[in-house]
């Protein structure tokens, strides 16, 4: 998704840079990082271009994309749980 973007999310990722060619362009490296710190390995000198430049736009998106599963929750969890709801029915007027 850092590579080719999600409009959806706002993720803005490299114009021109679909799925099939990001598939390509991260199958002969390790990670993404590794990537960007060696474009000259990208043999397209188009794709290889995009990448050298919008490479900081690149590793923005990775982080905007990247869910952050060690944020501290301070909260019991019995509280958020399904319940009654307080006060006004929520049909304010009889059935019958």
């Amino acid at each position: 998704m850092a590579l080719t973007g999600d409009a959806v999310d706002n993720i803005p990722g490299i114009r021109g840079i679909g799925e099939k060619t990001a598939r390509e362009l991260l199958a002969g490296v390790k990670d993404l990082e590794e990537l960007l710190d060696h474009p000259e390995a990208i043999k397209k000198e188009r794709i290889r271009n995009l990448v050298i430049e919008h490479a900081d736009i690149v590793r923005m998106s990775k982080k905007l994309a990247t869910i952050d599963t060690a944020v501290p929750i301070d909260m019991d969890v019995d509280e958020i749980g399904l319940r009654e709801p307080h006060g006004l029915s929520c049909f304010p007027f009889s059935a019958s």
